[in-house]
């Protein structure tokens, strides 16, 4: 756990002592945390839950059909643009390890990509590394590309760039639940162009994004309960009202709608896989159209407090995550495979 927080501290200062020196938003003050957040998760040896399927994945994986199928079914089918992915690492050089460190290579990329189009980049940079940083450098890593992805279209759609179907397309065959809210690009302008290429993706990949979507909605389904509302949501949905009404004039009417239906969609993302990972998405689109845009004095507060909110409950996550595995093992004997070597506690670099 120690690991962790001298990791979070160095950030925080590596990021804040320049703001003081009055360096606000400049992206050559970003780069070496960067450097820091990528080696911290590529040089990381079987932590975080998925990193044992995906180096399985890596290992097993050849340009072979039967070598695929065999993989693609330990590791659940994974989609075609990660697994093209995956092979041209692997024909790179034959290692896990440096397949893992290619992917934190490739996170980098694409967050370095996002913090040139946002303005508040320091404010953005700390709530990336303090909220998602975790969760999808270190555990849900296909998905954590796909959001990625689309922030980056996203960006590019609203400074009207070109380039936004490139990265939809991308995101789309790295995670199938890109498909979904790829549908929010589409305007009037390029409605028929958007809808048939999208219907071509469908068509092609119906078989895996079929199956893809019927795992997600059987696996982990619960009973719908309305009393699952933990205070973390609360406070969360509580922070972005304060936001929203310090920055009335920036945000509009319609983000108060966006607010309520991301509250809603979290406090439901229990009931199964799908629900969940478009959550991730609502989410992460959601916070960039916020730090896209300059923020005044007392929304920066706000945003300060979310940071560090998000912080504790990452920490606690890590915290706890050795117990609930262990809990999980326990009420599913055959899960310790895949959660073998993962532990959070303590913190191992991949040659300890």
């Amino acid at each position: 756990m120690i690991s962790y927080y001298i990791f979070y501290i160095f950030i925080f200062i590596s990021i804040l002592l320049p703001q003081l020196a009055g360096k606000r938003n400049n992206l050559n003050y970003l780069v070496f945390p960067l450097i820091i957040s990528i080696l911290f998760a590529g040089l990381r040896g079987n932590v975080g839950t998925d990193t044992f399927a995906y180096k399985t994945f890596f290992n097993i994986i050849n340009y072979n059909l039967d070598s695929y199928r065999l993989a693609s079914g330990i590791t659940f089918s994974f989609e075609p643009g990660f697994t093209i992915y995956t092979l041209i690492i692997k024909s790179i050089f034959n290692s896990d390890q440096f397949y893992i460190f290619s992917l934190s290579l490739l996170y980098g990329f694409l967050f370095y990509m996002i913090l040139k189009k946002v303005k508040e980049k320091d404010l953005y940079f700390l709530f990336y590394i303090s909220t998602y940083y975790i969760m999808l450098d270190f555990n849900l890593l296909r998905i954590g590309i796909a959001l990625l992805l689309i922030g980056n279209a996203y960006l590019l759609m609203l400074n009207k760039e070109k380039g936004v179907l490139s990265y939809l397309f991308l995101a789309i065959f790295t995670h199938y639940t890109s498909l979904i809210v790829s549908f929010s690009f589409i305007n009037k302008k390029n409605f028929f162009l958007y809808l048939f290429l999208f219907a071509i993706i469908f068509l092609i990949a119906f078989s895996f994004i079929y199956t893809k979507f019927l795992t997600y909605l059987q696996v982990q389904t619960a009973v719908l309960d309305l009393s699952k509302i933990n205070n973390g949501l609360i406070i969360e949905f509580s922070l972005l009202l304060f936001l929203f009404n310090k920055n009335k004039d920036i945000y509009g009417r319609k983000f108060f709608i966006i607010i309520l239906m991301y509250f809603i969609f979290k406090w439901f993302n229990y009931l199964n896989d799908f629900i969940d990972r478009f959550t991730y998405i609502f989410g992460f689109i959601l916070y960039l159209y916020i730090f896209r845009e300059k923020q005044s004095v007392k929304a920066k507060y706000v945003i300060y407090m979310l940071i560090f909110f998000n912080l504790y409950r990452t920490l606690m996550f890590i915290n706890y995550s050795d117990a609930a595995m262990a809990k999980l093992n326990l009420q599913q004997p055959g899960s310790n495979l895949l959660f073998s070597q993962t532990s959070y506690l303590p913190y191992k670099f991949f040659w300890e």
